[in-house]
């Protein structure tokens, strides 16, 4: 049943031209309590409400504040600016709607507290409620794994929220990240955390402690690529430049946590890849010798794969480091001072393939096929030959002489 609140003046007080107006209630449906004032009567005002008892208690306390109650009429009855009137009727009716729409939100929000709390009884402790951890449950379900994480934006979003639906919960309020075993070679490392017990099924973990990040990195493996600072800045300055973003999405923490098993010199997350289905990663480093190579996928959303090798216990990559400091070619001018020049017969650390200067003579370091940082004997031919040609020839200074390329010619030392 429909409940109003109304305002008119009634007929005597037209003619009279005086300012008083009677505010009232009615349950009776349109116009059907107007209707009964006397004919001539002029309705001012009405408006819906949802307990019209109560807010006419409320607009008659606050009219006997601002206007003048003519009592000898009635307690109903006012004189005073009838425009004003209207303001405070509908203010306390738009009030009193928002306060039941506020009531609900809060009832709704209650039920999906309950919902919560039967998967995170710490729920209020999350980021999600204001708090500083993020806590997630690894489940599985229709036999995949899924990391179960509170939307971070619950809050913000709660009016999409449709509370009659089961589903909507499962896949808004507490988000899905799926364990996909299309990467990180199978969830190799995935499953080896479970494993040996690192996490377990079932069980509550908070992502952004230090404590538990400390725990899962130690089961990782740890890599210093030499020559760091020329590997990042290639990787930053590549279309790639994503890998070194700062992670602040909760799946690329998962990614980094659950995904990713290796740290790079202390900070970059990557994953040993697999030549074959039938490679375990974990021996495949371990079992590692000098001059072998292994593949990296480096970075979280954006992948670069990179390939490293081990030479006397160190790491190098080979795009930044062997093929770029590595000597492949020596020339030589006039006074016996000399340039050397790598692989891509670029000037080793002059960035240019071509510079002025009178050209003498010149000659490979190695040309026959062979890559000297594939074997220890073809790296100790390159060293040998290199210090050859420099004392045949009687070179004096070399004139681009970089200290990664110093390096590269003592590796075995």
């Amino acid at each position: 049943m429909s409940q109003y609140i109304y305002l008119l003046r009634e007929r005597e007080f037209i003619k009279t031209k005086e300012n008083i107006y009677k505010v009232g209630r009615t349950e009776k449906e349109n116009l059907k309590r107007f209707n009964q004032y006397p004919k001539g009567s002029e309705l001012l005002f009405q408006m819906i409400c949802n307990d019209c008892k109560s807010i006419e208690k409320k607009v008659l306390k606050k009219f006997n504040k601002k206007f003048e109650l003519k009592e000898e009429i009635g307690k109903e009855y006012f004189e005073g600016d009838y425009k004003n009137m209207i303001k405070v009727i509908y203010s306390i009716i738009k009030k009193e709607d928002n306060k039941k729409e506020d009531n609900k939100k809060e009832s709704e929000y209650e039920e999906i507290c309950e919902k919560i709390c039967k998967i995170f009884p710490d729920y209020k402790n999350d980021e999600s409620f204001g708090g500083s951890k993020k806590y997630i449950k690894i489940n599985i379900t229709n036999d995949e794994y899924v990391v179960r994480y509170i939307n971070p934006r619950l809050k913000d979003d709660l009016k999409y929220y449709n509370s009659e639906s089961e589903s909507d919960f499962d896949d808004y309020i507490v988000n899905r990240y799926e364990m996909n075993e299309n990467v990180a070679d199978r969830l190799q490392y995935f499953n080896e955390l479970l494993s040996k017990k690192s996490i377990c099924l079932d069980e509550i973990y908070d992502i952004n402690s230090i404590k538990f990040i400390h725990k899962i990195n130690k089961t990782k493996f740890e890599i210093k690529i030499e020559s760091y600072d020329d590997f990042k800045a290639h990787l930053t300055d590549s279309k790639n430049k994503y890998a070194f973003d700062i992670y602040c999405k909760i799946s690329e923490k998962i990614r980094r946590l659950f995904h990713c098993n290796t740290i790079i010199n202390g900070c970059l997350h990557s994953t040993l890849t697999k030549e074959d289905e039938n490679d375990d990663i974990f021996k495949k480093l371990k079992n590692l010798k000098d001059f072998d190579s292994f593949q990296i996928d480096v970075g979280i959303r954006s992948y670069v794969l990179i390939t490293l090798y081990k030479i006397n216990s160190k790491y190098y990559d080979y795009k930044t480091f062997l093929r770029k400091y590595i000597p492949y070619v020596i020339r030589w001018d006039v006074n016996n001072d000399y340039y050397i020049l790598n692989r891509d017969y670029e000037y080793i650390g002059l960035n240019s393939k071509c510079i002025e200067y009178t050209h003498k003579g010149g000659a490979h370091l190695f040309n026959d096929g062979n890559k000297p940082w594939d074997n220890k004997n073809d790296y100790i031919r390159l060293c040998n030959e290199y210090n050859k040609l420099v004392s045949e020839n009687s070179l004096k200074e070399c004139l681009n002489m970089h200290k990664s390329t110093r390096t590269s010619l003592k590796l075995l030392y």
